[in-house]
């Protein structure tokens, strides 16, 4: 996920894959309630079927249906989550659920009371099959939230649909039902006309963020058989768009120079380009096969936009592999019901951040100038921080409940006592890839390490659970991975830098690369950095930046 920074739009992270389903083989497992005070029940698999209507659009109401066929059980429990993944707020969905009902087969109704602020437990009173009905408010076009009015829906279906308590494991049919005209695109989709379409389980339903509109642009290109689609969502200038599309070709080709021929045949950029005095809140968010977008601006100049949105691009693309697919163990299948805690946001969305902008400087998007200026604006942001010396990278990541993108009517000291795991994450990124090439005289890098991990952890690895293939990481498996591909011992690095708070050495690590730092101070007292090549580098420095700034990465 990556939140748009105000003072920088392109890169600047400081606060904050179309679709191939995954046929799951018979094996299912008892999920976790994923709700408070859910009756424990023995699992019987349901028939469930989902339905999303729009009847009027201009009330911002969708409409859900479920229904669910082989209920055994004497009462069902539907849960609305409580968060999103991606974004760690407790945002409380529930609160927009509105007129929920519920019926048998035959149209009883079926009495229903909530247990807490998003369950609500259905009677079934020996009902086989159970329909339930709700209507949605929704009008914040994000990464997070859903909005129907009559330019469009858009929907992140965390924010939509409930689930099943103690069957989030079941396949789901989803059918939508658009205004006549419009046009829809989502991961799974394969064309603008479908309208039905199938998930493995209800983890996958809402990782697939989906736009139903009259008019949007639709760009698509081919890398090595695999299809990328780029979808455009307008409500200023149309077109313009030709050069855009080419710098997300060369992302996308940098990027998969990293990890080679990911595993799905499609995948959907959705981008949202708002007026300021729209619905909408600018920021990014990553998906398994696909990611939505959002830029608000009242900027005359379409390609000046377009260009502010290839950092995030760049993102929120990396978080394909980091993340979604070599992920903590905590992040997938997830608790909807409550905070998911883990130490490994500083991988998760600070190295992508690392790559994010480096696959910038690889792809030619960036020249290696605009990258050694983000990188100096990176140092600043954490060396000009209080926090930096009382918050580690992992406690950073653990507390993000309490300060990421999350409303608070207290005043607080966070602004001295934080910091940003995306920040440090990224310097950490950086650190760790320079050393690594550096001390191994070019032949690893931390390129190597992550292909170690999509290939030990998710390729090759065993199925966990329901969800996905592979399994999750600890701390300790990235420090392991860390160790093995480089063969040498970074223990005291985490020690210092990951789970410590010591001042981090960025001298030493850039100096692998032929390249120093410069601080100076500002008028207003804030330190100034600059990253610049040394002028008389030794040819290992040399190698070592030429192949660290290279496409391939070597």
């Amino acid at each position: 996920m990556k939140i748009f920074s105000r003072k920088n739009p392109k890169a600047r992270i400081c606060l904050a894959a179309a679709f191939c389903i995954i046929i799951l083989s018979g094996l299912f497992v008892k999920a976790q309630t994923g709700s408070r005070g859910a009756d424990a029940q023995a699992y019987s698999r349901l028939n469930l079927e989902y339905r999303l209507g729009m009847s009027a659009p201009a009330s911002h109401l969708f409409e859900v249906t479920i229904t669910a066929k082989g209920v055994t059980t004497p009462a069902l429990d539907l849960a609305m989550p409580a968060w999103s993944p991606g974004r760690y707020v407790i945002y409380d969905f529930a609160k927009n659920v509105q007129e929920f009902q519920a019926v048998s087969g035959n149209n009883k109704p079926l009495k229903f009371y909530k247990t807490d602020k998003q369950t609500w437990r259905v009677q079934t009173d020996g009902a086989s099959t159970v329909r339930v009905s709700y209507k949605l408010f929704a009008n914040t076009l994000n990464g997070t939230f859903s909005q129907l009015n009559r330019d469009h829906g858009n929907y992140n279906g965390a924010s939509l649909y409930m689930y099943i308590v103690g069957h989030k494991q079941d396949p789901i049919k989803l059918t939508i039902d658009a205004p006549p005209g419009w046009q829809l695109i989502n991961g799974f989709s394969r064309d603008t006309t479908e309208r039905t379409f199938n998930a493995p389980n209800y983890d996958i339903l809402i990782d697939t963020p989906t736009e139903i509109s009259e008019k949007f642009e639709l760009y698509s290109f081919d890398v090595d058989g695999k299809t990328y689609r780029v979808m455009i969502h307008n409500l200023g200038h149309q077109g313009q768009a030709d050069a855009f599309v080419k710098s997300i070709e060369r992302i996308v080709r940098a990027q998969k120079a990293i990890f080679g021929p990911p595993d799905f045949q499609h995948y959907t950029f959705l981008y949202h380009i708002a007026p300021s005095n729209y619905r909408a809140m600018g920021d990014g968010m990553e998906h398994l096969n696909s990611t939505q977008i959002i830029r608000v601006t009242d900027q005359p100049n379409v390609a000046e936009t377009y260009n502010e949105l290839l950092g995030v691009t760049s993102h929120e693309f990396f978080h394909l592999w980091n993340v979604k697919r070599i992920r903590p163990k905590e992040l997938g299948p997830w608790d909807y019901s409550r905070e998911v805690y883990t130490t490994l946001l500083w991988v998760s969305e600070g190295i992508t951040s690392y790559y994010g902008n480096l696959c910038l400087a690889r792809s030619g998007v960036w020249t290696k100038e605009q990258y050694y200026l983000a990188l100096s604006e990176e140092i600043a942001a954490l060396q000009n921080r209080p926090g930096r010396r009382l918050m580690s990278a992992a406690q950073s990541s653990w507390d993000t409940w309490l300060f990421l993108a999350a409303p608070s009517v207290q005043v607080t000291n966070l602004d001295n006592t934080t910091i940003s795991y995306y920040n440090k994450g990224e310097l950490l990124g950086l650190l760790l890839d320079l050393e690594i090439r550096g001390r191994t005289k070019g032949r690893k890098s931390l390129d190597d390490v992550f292909r170690y991990l999509y290939d030990s952890y998710y390729l090759k690895s065993p199925k966990i659970g329901y969800y996905l293939r592979g399994r999750g990481i600890t701390q300790d498996d990235f420090l392991r991975a860390v160790n093995r591909v480089s063969g040498l011992d970074f223990t005291g690095f985490f020690k210092s830098y990951v789970t410590g708070v010591e001042e981090l050495d960025y001298d030493k690590a850039l100096n692998y690369a032929g390249l120093k730092l410069e601080e100076s101070a500002s008028s207003s007292g804030q330190r100034l950095y600059r990253v610049s090549e040394l002028e008389n580098p030794s040819a290992d420095q040399l190698n070592v930046r030429r192949s660290w700034l290279s496409l391939s990465g070597r």
